[in-house]
């Protein structure tokens, strides 16, 4: 699986950043800038079962994925393993295309105090 690295630099306190990106009003309104209408169901604890969901951006209802906390260090590192996607309603974790990236993480690490 390939891996991509990207850096973000943010003029502000870990914990700041940290509310902001979790918190659910606000992970509201940073996520509109990509797809308008995002959410999640669930919560970020560690090990914990999460929903990142949002309307098609083809008007075809609503989508998302189906993910697990793998890791939660709070104000230090966050990492979410994505399990498989949401089809206007329905989970799926076992077609021959959610098993091509089932099981890719995405982290948040390395936060330094701004």
């Amino acid at each position: 699986m390939q891996t991509i690295h990207l850096t973000t630099f943010i003029n502000a306190p870990r914990q700041k950043v940290w509310d902001t990106m979790l918190q659910d009003a606000t992970y509201r309104e940073w996520t509109s800038a990509f797809n308008p209408g995002s959410y999640y169901k669930g919560n970020w604890e560690e090990g914990s079962r999460i929903l990142f969901l949002g309307p098609n951006p083809d008007g075809s209802g609503e989508g998302g994925m189906v993910s697990r906390i793998a890791k939660n260090q709070p104000h230090e590192c966050i990492s979410i393993e994505h399990l498989g996607v949401i089809e206007n309603g329905v989970e799926n974790t076992s077609s021959e295309l959610t098993k091509e990236w089932a099981g890719a993480l995405e982290k948040l690490k390395e936060m330094a105090e701004g």
